[in-house]
């Protein structure tokens, strides 16, 4: 069970410094599942030293901005950072908002009327030709379809907004506007985190400790290594081990010429995905060519990885305990 240590405010004395004096004398410790019940319709807690209103909204707080707007960037940053471990919070951390339903995207607009938003950027981009959230969650696309505004997308951007007078309008992530934050109550995962939605690489000879002169290669040829199924999303398991290297193995590892490993550190929040590069030794080169992929944190030491076909062979991802 999370245990969630915030300072809740009354909402009545929000403009008194004395509710600071209350909130640091008399800090409430209760469950993440006891506060969003608490929050139902709204609460205010103090982070970082300033009140902040939280709705609660069908198994999630919502976080309305209030003051000067950010770039999409800068307001994805808010949200991610404000709601962490270091500012007390143990639930979940906080994503620019995304919905599943018509109703969520109503409430969400009804609230930015409260707020005296005109628009404010929500968890929308788009990756390559496809409009994603940035949270992990399935987007409806249906939905989504028949919300934008007259005329759009229009090509302007790959961030995504609600404008209160139209719907959701495309725009570029340096136009400033208000955000809204998304701290779902219980742990959500992204899809790729649920089983059956990933493979699994297990063979022992994809250990970087192994040094027998293989041939294996994640690409479709002769040497194609057993458990590879073509790109998509992979966990390793044991005995191979239970996560990608991220510094680069020595050539003729893990049952292959030329081994890969990935760039980049691991996300480090439940739930986080990242777009990382890897890379795969050979020779005096620990980079002799390189692949793009993603990377998402399902849990304490639990990644799966988004993997394309190699690209050449003999190349192999390789994994580490």
């Amino acid at each position: 069970m999370s245990v969630l240590a915030v300072c809740l405010l009354p909402e009545a004395t929000l403009s008194q410094s004395s509710c600071f004096t209350v909130c640091l004398t008399t800090p409430v410790v209760a469950p993440l599942q006891g506060l969003c019940q608490t929050c139902n319709p709204s609460c205010t807690v103090e982070i970082e030293k300033k009140p902040r209103k939280l709705e609660f909204y069908n198994e999630a707080l919502y976080y309305f901005s209030i003051g000067n707007g950010l770039s999409w960037n800068q307001a994805n940053s808010a949200c991610t950072g404000l709601f962490k471990s270091q500012n007390g919070w143990s639930g979940p951390s906080g994503n620019l908002a995304s919905f599943q339903t018509k109703q969520e995207y109503d409430f969400i607009w009804n609230k930015m009327t409260s707020y005296s938003q005109t628009s404010t950027f929500i968890g929308g981009i788009l990756d390559g030709s496809e409009w994603k959230w940035t949270d992990g969650t399935q987007m409806n696309q249906t939905l989504i379809s028949g919300l934008w505004s007259p005329g759009n997308p229009s090509g302007d951007g790959k961030r995504m907004e609600i404008i209160k007078t139209e719907g959701l309008n495309d725009l570029h992530q340096n136009h400033k506007r208000a955000y809204v934050c998304t701290i779902p109550c219980s742990e959500v995962l992204p899809k790729q985190c649920q089983p059956g939605n990933y493979k699994i690489l297990s063979e022992a000879s994809r250990s970087t400790n192994i040094s027998t002169v293989l041939w294996y290669c994640d690409k479709d040829s002769r040497y194609t290594s057993p458990s590879w199924e073509g790109p998509g999303w992979y966990k390793f398991a044991n005995p191979a081990g239970t996560k990608m290297a991220t510094s680069s193995p020595p050539t003729q590892r893990c049952g292959t010429n030329a081994p890969g490993y990935m760039v980049e550190i691991h996300p480090t929040e439940a739930g986080q995905t990242k777009k990382v590069k890897f890379c795969f030794h050979y020779g005096k080169n620990s980079c002799r060519w390189e692949s793009f992929g993603e990377v998402t944190k399902c849990g304490d030491g639990d990644f799966v990885y988004k993997l394309p076909n190699t690209p050449a062979c003999s190349l192999r991802y390789c994994a580490v305990p």
